[in-house]
């Protein structure tokens, strides 16, 4: 099976569909992007919030990342892509939000 066909068969397929007049691949764009602007909006409307009251600092920049000061190491995290970099290790991860939950603990 293709990614495209995997993705019209998951759990996004109602939104999937309300794109298929277009042509499928197109169709996927739009669908990342929109799962993109899920993202940051999912992270400034829940994380955010948390950071705050745990008196993190960070910073929002261009829209795209957030630096993060957690005990001196800077981190940067892409919500959009939902990765993360550890400056200090020069380390890459997915699946970021975890990383943030286990910051906020």
């Amino acid at each position: 099976k293709s990614s495209l066909d995997e993705y019209k068969n998951g759990s996004n397929v109602q939104k999937f569909n309300k794109m298929s007049d277009e042509s499928d691949l197109k169709a996927l764009g739009e669908f990342f992007k929109e799962r993109r602007q899920e993202r940051w909006e999912n992270f400034i409307q829940n994380y955010v919030p948390k950071l705050e009251a745990k008196n993190i600092e960070f910073e929002i920049e261009e829209g795209v990342k957030i630096i993060i000061n957690n005990n001196g190491e800077k981190i940067d995290f892409f919500p959009k892509k939902n990765r993360i970099l550890f400056r200090k290790s020069n380390q890459w991860k997915n699946n970021g939000i975890s990383e943030i939950e286990k910051i906020l603990k």
